[in-house]
């Protein structure tokens, strides 16, 4: 009864904190930023703005980003049509163009509509956003085949919107599944480690472990939902599997005593 009140308190609290619209914000080229990018050049600093050179499959990784509809604003420079090179990015998740826009020259602020779902990935993660363009290479000296600078991105939630209702709640279930295992782990190693030991001390013991970890879990989701995502890329599958595993050790375990 304990436990299964604190799960169902767990996954209140935690769709809670990831339904709340907020503005997520990554610093490219900033300490930090490698979870959430991918196939970007090494971070650069110039004059004390950070910012990473993109390849020709770069992809940006927006966990914890805001599920519905938002507009996703990116700080970027291009040299491209110095070079000559055709200007066009698209934005592609799942051989689907989100958005495509000709770069300018210089530092620039560009924006696009994102409808909701387009950041969902099938796990309680985000969805790699493909930022695909022509590369090119920029001088003799750099043998870079690169494609834009990124200083930053941003999603903006658009609030005036219906709040998405079904992707943090699967985000929520799927983290209450996970501390489910947690709890079930923690049970096994408890018998384990103490067997003579009643089941009422049992349930004082790892509830108390498992309050810390809901509240724990539930704190960060509303901190830094981006880290919790990436830290902890739940998916249905792995939550399976290790819920059969966690059943084997509790047969076996079972059948020992016996």
């Amino acid at each position: 009864m304990f436990f299964g009140a604190l799960l169902i308190a767990a996954a209140a609290l935690l769709f809670v904190a990831l339904r709340t619209p907020r503005v997520w914000v990554l610093d490219i080229g900033a300490s930090g930023d490698a979870p959430f990018v991918e196939r970007f050049f090494e971070r650069e600093n110039r004059d004390g703005q950070t910012y990473r050179w993109s390849r020709p499959d770069a992809r940006i990784v927006p966990h914890g980003a805001y599920a519905g509809p938002a507009t996703l604003e990116l700080q970027m420079f291009s040299d491209r049509a110095t070079y000559g090179v055709d200007p066009r990015l698209n934005l592609i998740r799942a051989e689907r163009v989100w958005g495509s826009f000709d770069v300018a020259p210089g530092w620039r602020v560009y924006r696009v509509l994102l409808p909701g779902g387009a950041l969902e990935s099938s796990g309680a993660g985000a969805a790699a956003l493909m930022l695909e363009h022509p590369a090119y290479y920029a001088t003799p000296g750099d043998a870079r085949e690169r494609g834009v600078a990124i200083d930053r991105i941003r999603v903006l939630p658009l609030e005036r919107l219906p709040t998405p209702i079904a992707r943090p709640l699967f985000q929520a279930l799927l983290l209450a599944w996970m501390l489910a295992l947690a709890i079930g782990g923690l049970w096994f190693l408890d018998r384990i480690a103490a067997p003579q030991s009643t089941a009422r001390a049992a349930t004082i013991r790892v509830g108390a472990l498992a309050t810390g970890l809901a509240v724990g879990l539930a704190f960060w989701a509303w901190r830094d939902p981006g880290m919790l995502m990436w830290a902890l890329p739940v998916t249905p599958l792995i939550l399976v599997l290790a819920t059969a595993g966690l059943g084997v050790l509790f047969t076996v375990a079972g059948t020992g005593k016996d």
